[in-house]
Order: structure tokens, then sequence, then C-alpha cells
């Protein structure tokens, strides 16, 4: 059985278990602990210390593009990239830009604004030893910070931020313009991908607040999370 290596509220996790649950594919979670990540002992699993990474019966892989990738090619049915060519390198794309844009978005928002991130920093350590919880508020956001600033995110107001997103949002409705998926007429892997940073940034109060105002978008989201969603 494949096993993923995870943080529960990370966007990239929560890809690959939709990937994994819209291919009806059976897997087990572990989640990998702060203090795993600290200590080295995660890098045994996967030498890069990020998360996800999946053990498939001995066979090791990182990164959730090419997990998906993976996944779709060992169980391709039903597929999560268009037969079409020009689709699915759109399908990439749209893939891309959640994955390594709107994703810095929800790392600021939820995890460096104050008033958004001791809720979350106090989901990634719920089950934490006392001293983790302890630092993780102070520590947690200086990382995320360093990080969203290195990137050009961090360094912008959060009027400016929630402008861009707002952007973003609005581009979201105008391409779907009454269609049922991002890409072509049936779910792919740019539905769950965007899906997922959105679905992270609804848990923030400025992204509550945009995504509201796109009836929409969050009819489009309530699709995404009834195809790829647990079932019980």
């Amino acid at each position: 059985m494949i096993t993923l290596y995870q943080y529960e509220i990370s966007p990239f996790c929560d890809k690959l278990r939709r990937v994994m649950n819209y291919k009806k594919v059976p897997y087990q979670l572990h989640d990998v602990s702060v203090m795993d990540t600290i200590n080295g002992a995660y890098k045994k699993i996967n030498p890069i210390g990020k998360v996800p990474a999946i053990n498939d019966d001995g066979h090791v892989l990182v990164d959730s593009t090419h997990i998906a990738r993976y996944l779709d090619d060992k169980f391709p049915q039903p597929s999560l990239y268009p037969t079409d060519k020009k689709q699915a390198a759109l399908a990439h794309m749209l893939e891309d830009w959640a994955d390594e844009s709107l994703y810095f978005y929800e790392m600021y928002l939820r995890l460096v604004v104050p008033h958004n991130a001791s809720r979350w920093i106090g989901e990634i350590t719920k089950t934490e030893p006392f001293y983790i919880k302890t630092i993780a508020p102070t520590v947690i956001p200086a990382m995320m910070s360093r990080t969203t600033q290195a990137q050009g995110v961090g360094r912008k107001s959060l009027e400016l931020l929630a402008k861009e997103l707002r952007d973003h949002v609005t581009a979201i409705a105008e391409w779907l313009s009454g269609g049922q998926w991002l890409v072509g007429d049936k779910l792919s892997i740019a539905d769950i991908s965007v899906f997922c940073q959105l679905y992270c940034l609804d848990g923030t109060q400025e992204g509550a607040a945009v995504l509201n105002d796109f009836p929409e978008v969050k009819a489009w989201m309530l699709r995404v999370d009834m195809a790829t969603r647990m079932r019980s």
C-alpha cells in the first residue's frame, strides 16, 4: 500500500490525497512531526526534508507534481491529464501557477499574518511536545516571513496582497465563465492544484473575504471537493 508522508495542512499533501481519492487508490497516512523535521529523522525518508513524499512498496518519490504524474501512470483511470496536447500543456501550466505563485499567498496569509497564524500554527503543532508548541508561534512565522520576503510576496502590504489575490480569483472566475472545469470537459490536475491553494486561502480572513465575492468560483470549488474528497 502507498504511504503518504504529510503535514495535514499542506496544500501539496492535500493535492495528493485528493488525487488518490479521485482515483480510488488505497493509501495510508504518516503524519510527519515538526520534531522529526528538526532532528533530521524525516530525511531518512526524503533527503530534501520536505513533504509530501510517498513510499510505494519501497519506491520513494518526492515532489507533488512528480508524484501526481507517477500515480497517473500507475493508475491511469480516471486520468488527471487531458488527451489533447494543448489542453495537457495548459493543465501543466495552471498546476505550476498554483504551486509556485498562489502557494506563497497562502503561506504568507496563513502562517505570517498574526490573526491567521495563531489558528494554523495551532493546527500544525496540535500533536507536538509542549516545548514545540511553545516556540512554534515565534519560530514558524519568522521562518515563513523570511521565505516569503525572499520570494517577494512577503515584501508587499496586506492591502496589496488582498488586491492581487482578488485579481487572481477574478481571472479564475473569468476563465471558468460558466464552464464546469478549468481545462476541457472533466476534472484535471489543474482543478485539483488550484483548488488546494484556494482551499487554504479560504481559511484566512483575507482569502475568505475575496472568495465570498465569487459564487461561481465557490461553486467550482464545491465540484472539485465533491469529486476528490475522502469517501467513508
